[in-house]
């Protein structure tokens, strides 16, 4: 989700997606989109040369303007799914703590952020239309007071939200 909403771009495309696509563009926008997608017969569907794209000096504008087509990447994810985003900078203290209290096991698991919220702090994105199923991410833990958290979860919505800020915000 979060690499959907920092590269709208869709990776792949059906053949029906990629006409609609071809159709609702301007056509100077087309142009130089389509250079980037290549057919894949083994899948039956248009693959986009990320690298390509990355280094094209229209890849904001691309990117842009295939959102406001509502064609971009974020549109796979129904806004009303929650994930559980975790901080991989963190994992060496967690793994430290649990060491420390002698747990073997443990779900380091923050508290799920629904898309919606996390798009629409991160980039004031409103909800969007979106025909995928909804994917809930809900894990606990027993262990949450050893990280201060009074609930079963390593970390508050704010916290993690807060920590998402930081990560796109240093280009992450």
């Amino acid at each position: 989700m979060l690499f959907d909403l920092q590269n709208p771009v869709p990776e792949m495309l059906t053949q029906e997606r990629f006409n609609s696509m071809a159709q609702t563009l301007s056509k100077a926008d087309w142009h130089d989109l389509k250079a980037h997608y290549s057919y894949n017969p083994d899948i039956a569907m248009w693959t986009l040369d990320r690298v390509g794209l990355d280094t094209s000096d229209r890849k904001e504008q691309l990117g842009v303007s295939v959102t406001r087509a509502g064609f971009d990447a974020l549109r796979f994810t129904n806004p009303a799914s929650t994930f559980q985003f975790f901080g991989l900078a963190q994992l060496p203290d967690i793994i430290d703590q649990a060491l420390q209290a002698k747990i073997a096991v443990l779900h380091p698991v923050p508290e799920p952020l629904s898309a919606a919220l996390v798009a629409k702090d991160l980039r004031e994105r409103d909800a969007w239309d979106s025909a995928s199923g909804i994917h809930i991410e809900d894990v606990r833990t027993r262990h949450g007071a050893l990280f201060g958290s009074t609930d079963s979860y390593i970390a508050s919505a704010g916290s993690v939200l807060a920590n998402l800020r930081a990560f796109v915000g240093s280009g992450g």
